[in-house]
């Protein structure tokens, strides 16, 4: 129906899987990647992932292929890496606001390397985030990660777009 969302609380399990053989599945080490999607964080004091492929959830040491996030602290950050060398080494836009909803987006143009985070369409830093990898077995999600951590947020009209970057100025979704 209109005006729907999915609603995660930020509890273990709180989390939505759309497995590893899925048109998710994107080597971004090939292909460009867009992400895009409205937003009402609960809690900017966790990781809130907005979307992530990595081989497991668990509290096991891994790295993930691709992670679109909030990183914690500073709480008004959204962060997109992909690889290994920690969120500081990724793309970044300052600005979230708890309990409110925004559009927020990321791309990554393999071309060139760059990657960029938008926030209600406004990029933030681009940066070249560290090699990437690709694991054909990893699985996508929607609010959890490698680290048992959980997001407390909505999401609604997501879309993962493999090849060209869609802008965000040509998605208008319905009212929040």
């Amino acid at each position: 129906g209109s005006k729907t969302a999915m609603s995660f609380d930020g509890t273990t399990g709180s989390y939505m899987t759309f497995g590893s053989n899925t048109p998710t599945n994107i080597d971004q080490t090939t292909s460009n990647i867009f992400v895009e999607a409205w937003v009402y964080f609960n809690n900017l004091n966790l990781n809130n992932r907005i979307f992530t492929r990595t081989p497991f959830v668990s509290s096991t040491a891994g790295s993930s292929d691709i992670v679109f996030l909030t990183a914690g602290v500073p709480s008004d950050v959204l962060y997109f890496n992909y690889g290994s060398g920690g969120y500081t080494g990724g793309a970044n836009v300052a600005g979230l606001v708890q309990g409110a909803w925004c559009h927020v987006a990321m791309s990554s143009v393999r071309e060139n390397g760059i990657s960029y985070v938008f926030l209600n369409g406004t990029p933030g830093t681009g940066r070249a985030p560290p090699a990437g990898t690709y694991t054909a077995t990893a699985n996508t999600f929607i609010s959890a990660g490698a680290s048992n951590e959980f997001s407390n947020m909505y999401v609604r009209d997501l879309r993962v777009i493999r090849g060209g970057i869609i802008t965000t100025a040509a998605f208008t979704p319905q009212a929040a």
